[in-house]
């Protein structure tokens, strides 16, 4: 049986993937008279620190696993690929946001959206990097993960 902090992690994990999935990050008509329209509640900022902050944020939680020499804690590389993936689901998300910089035309909303696809697939990468349970290779798709933060934010991040 998990441990209660990795029950809660777990729990907070799959909540965020329902909500992704059902659409609570996004805006759009109502399915029916009497069914409220989903209404946006985060914003790229909020995106941002769950997903990517060095310490708290997933990206951070991964690092500091992979760093602490988990060995043989299958359920530890069990629950960094579950936050691998949200953080590959939040690139989703995010591609139906509008960044505070470089997307006043349709080539900026590309290129913002081309980012935020890559940032997805080096989540991907994360996850499968993961899988193998071995920290040199998860340090280097992290490593690759804040590339491609790096280059969106020369694009679109508002200073």
């Amino acid at each position: 049986m998990p441990t209660l902090p990795t029950r809660i992690a777990l729990l907070l994990a799959a909540a965020t993937a329902v909500a992704i999935v059902a659409g609570v990050g996004g805006v759009g008509p109502a399915t029916g008279d009497d069914e409220p329209a989903p209404e946006a509640v985060a914003g790229i900022k909020n995106v941002m620190n769950a997903l990517n902050h060095e310490q708290d944020g997933f990206y951070g939680l991964i690092r500091g696993f992979c760093q602490a020499n988990p060995g043989k804690d299958d359920e530890g590389w069990k629950l960094a690929q579950h936050r691998a993936i949200i953080m590959a689901e939040g690139g989703n998300m995010l591609m139906g946001m509008t960044p505070p910089k470089g997307a006043d035309d349709d080539a900026g909303m590309r290129n913002w959206r081309t980012e935020c696809a890559a940032f997805r697939d080096a989540c991907k990468e994360l996850r499968k990097a993961l899988a193998f349970k071995n920290a040199e290779k998860v340090t280097a798709a992290l490593t690759a993960v804040q590339a491609r933060c790096d280059a969106c934010h020369t694009a679109h991040r508002s200073q």
